[in-house]
């Protein structure tokens, strides 16, 4: 048996995807009666990407730096992400908004961006109705 999984991506942690590996290795042990007792259940967030305004694309090349962190709640006008351009120095850098209010579920890596990439991914509650 082999279970895998990918928790930020890029190379990254953090003290809580840290927490959440450990919580998930100790369950997975736990299930397989490697470890005592039952495995903790964790609360369960159903989410979904309704349309494409929750992809970003860039219009720009240039390098990309984030204002908003992966899991951050932004709402429609918040700023998401500038793209420096690398042509030309002393130009402002393009800045990306918010198109929709949602859950920052995905984003670029690496910092090099080009013109139509998808660098950014919103998500919002699953409507369970």
């Amino acid at each position: 048996m082999f279970i895998s999984t990918e928790l930020r991506g890029g190379g990254t942690s953090t003290p809580e995807s840290v927490a959440l590996a450990e919580q998930g290795v100790e369950n997975v042990l736990r299930h397989a009666g490697i470890l005592a007792g039952e495995p903790l259940a964790s609360p369960t967030r159903l989410l979904e990407i309704p349309d494409a305004a929750h992809y970003l694309q860039s219009e720009h090349a240039g390098l990309l730096e984030f204002a908003v962190n992966l899991g951050d709640q932004v709402c429609a006008g918040d700023l998401i992400a500038r793209v420096h351009g690398i042509e030309r120095t002393g130009v402002a850098p393009a800045e990306y908004l918010a198109p929709v209010d949602g859950l920052l579920i995905g984003r670029r890596h690496p910092a090099r961006i080009s013109l139509g990439d998808t660098f950014a991914v919103l998500a919002v509650p699953l409507d369970e109705s």
